[in-house]
């Protein structure tokens, strides 16, 4: 899983991504919290690196 964070003003953030065959899970939100996350299914490995909304079969928010 790879994690970014960013702390700029009064902002601080951070985003966790994980790609497990052709499920993409992304968890972003405020450092210190859990975050929200949501899982989308891609139909084409070249995919992966755009991830845009066309490239997911579904999404699914995760609690």
């Amino acid at each position: 899983m790879r994690r970014y964070e960013f702390t700029g003003g009064s902002s601080e953030k951070f985003w966790e991504i994980e790609q497990a065959g052709t499920t993409v899970t992304v968890r972003y939100g405020r450092l210190g919290t859990a975050g929200r996350a949501s899982r989308c299914i891609v139909v084409r490995a070249s995919s992966f690196t755009t991830r845009t909304p066309s490239s997911c079969t579904t999404r699914t928010p995760l609690s």
